[in-house]
């Protein structure tokens, strides 16, 4: 299950998760930074999830 603002990948394509459909099968709003294009209700058999970048991660004091 992906969080809000998470990384993945759809299609090949970077996007970040701005919304969340829970039912049966979890669907996912996504923002394409490149493009800023939202595509809504896909569904996360269709997502691979990335790996963080620890550069964009804040750092604790």
């Amino acid at each position: 299950m992906l969080t809000l603002g998470s990384r993945a990948r759809y299609h090949d394509h970077d996007c970040i998760v701005v919304g969340r459909t829970i039912e049966a099968h979890s669907r996912y709003d996504l923002l394409f930074p490149a493009s800023r294009r939202i595509e809504q209700n896909v569904p996360e058999s269709d997502l691979e999830s990335c790996p963080v970048d620890p550069l964009l991660q804040p750092t604790v004091p």
